[in-house]
């Protein structure tokens, strides 16, 4: 290794005892060298003055280290965290000879960069002087760390040496800001994303529930058709007759308008309310033509239409269901259905569209006027101790009777009770 023969002079009182770190560090704030006197054969105002060329670099001679220091790296690093400039590089000479230097230069990195700067110097002038090495060497600090120096490294104060790529901590922490920053860019562009997705999957059901709603709409208006000229008959002698088919006529004729404006489940659910009440008007039309007895009118507190299927008209018959929880829930279903699982058949299970996909019946949204169960909660669900719904949706090989199949309470099965 290459040694540096240094003589010092003080321009300032002999010192009796060591420096403090912060002292020196204090000192270079405002100077560019710092050294204490040992012999008188370097001039360090011309070198300071030198150094002005090079800015960034700090030359510290000295002949103790300062207290807390156990080498001259560390003595090194200390000094470079007691100063303003934090990414200046602290170049520490002991006893004449190069000891080390903070920053991204390890001791082993400095030597080779003062042999690089002797060879140098000795290309064109005899005898190489400290002076001009220390000059020298300053300059290939300050080149190799704008450089970006690939060899250098720092020292933890265990000794060992880690890469840090030669950058001042601020630029460490201004790279994991702007990271951070990306970061929360990136996780409200998510946010936003999903909850964009959210609002169309919400979009598509309430354009299929409005669709769902103008199909049973014509449904119901055709069943009311085919009964003006019955009620037209009986009209002069049953005004109570008359009077169930104009509120029905009426309530068909508000939604009709209403419906394209519907937009949110809120009104969509009040709608299917709504259909409820047109449909209970029109089988008590039905009825008291035939001559028999007023289904019950619906209530807002369950769903009017059967628990299964929105095919088989209004649910007047309740039944007990005991979820995969071990949960028991009381539902409406209509009479086929309480027949066919009466008989130990499967129930008839309806489909609809929800966002582009077909749902059963009983897991569609209550804005269709569906029960709005999970589909997780359908699999493994039971009647009397029965499955009546496994994996798949319940298959029948025969249709069950429609929703005129249980004309009275005397046709219905044992322990169902309207």
């Amino acid at each position: 290794m290459a040694l540096l023969a240094l003589t010092v002079l003080l321009a300032t009182p002999v010192a009796a005892h060591a420096a403090t770190a912060k002292a020196i560090a204090g000192f270079l704030d405002k100077r560019a060298v710092f050294a204490e006197e040992t012999k008188p054969n370097v001039n360090w105002k011309r070198l300071e003055r030198d150094l002005g060329q090079t800015p960034g670099v700090k030359i510290v001679a000295i002949a103790k280290l300062p207290s807390g220091a156990k080498n001259v790296k560390q003595a090194a690093d200390k000094i470079l965290a007691l100063l303003k400039d934090k990414t200046a590089t602290v170049i520490v000479v002991r006893n004449g000879k190069l000891g080390g230097a903070s920053g991204s230069l390890t001791t082993e990195r400095l030597e080779q960069l003062l042999v690089a700067a002797r060879a140098e110097i000795t290309a064109s002038t005899k005898p190489v002087k400290a002076r001009e090495e220390l000059v020298s060497l300053a300059q290939a600090v300050a080149a190799a760390g704008a450089a970006g120096d690939e060899s250098g490294s720092t020292t933890g104060s265990g000794g060992k040496a880690k890469d840090d790529g030669g950058r001042p901590w601020w630029q460490w922490l201004l790279l994991a800001l702007i990271l951070l920053a990306l970061g929360g860019v990136g996780f409200v562009l998510y946010n936003r994303r999903a909850r964009d997705r959210r609002q169309r999957r919400r979009g598509g059901s309430i354009w299929t529930a409005r669709s769902f709603h103008s199909e049973r709409l014509d449904a119901l208006a055709r069943r009311h058709g085919l009964l003006v000229g019955p009620v037209a008959d009986r009209s002069d002698e049953d005004d109570e007759l008359r009077e169930l088919s104009e509120q029905a006529q009426g309530k068909l004729l508000v939604l009709r308008r209403s419906l394209p404006q519907l937009a949110s489940p809120r009104e969509l659910r009040t709608c299917s309310g709504e259909l409820d009440q047109i449909e209970w008007l029109i089988e008590c039309i039905e009825a008291r033509v035939a001559g028999a007895e007023a289904p019950p009118r619906p209530t807002p507190e369950r769903t009017a239409l059967c628990f299964f299927t929105h095919e088989h008209g209004l649910a007047t018959v309740d039944i007990d269901l005991r979820k995969p929880d071990g949960t028991v829930a009381t539902v409406r279903v209509c009479p086929a259905n309480a027949r066919a699982l009466a008989n130990g058949e499967p129930p008839a299970v309806s489909r609809v569209h929800v966002a582009g996909r077909e749902v059963p019946w009983p897991a569609a949204p209550t804005w269709y006027g569906a029960p709005g169960w999970s589909e997780d909660d359908l699999p493994g669900l039971e009647y009397e101790g029965r499955e009546i719904w496994g994996r798949d949706l319940p298959q029948r090989l025969l249709p069950v009777d429609g929703p005129a199949g249980l004309d009275d309470d005397d046709d219905l099965p044992p322990g169902v009770t309207p």
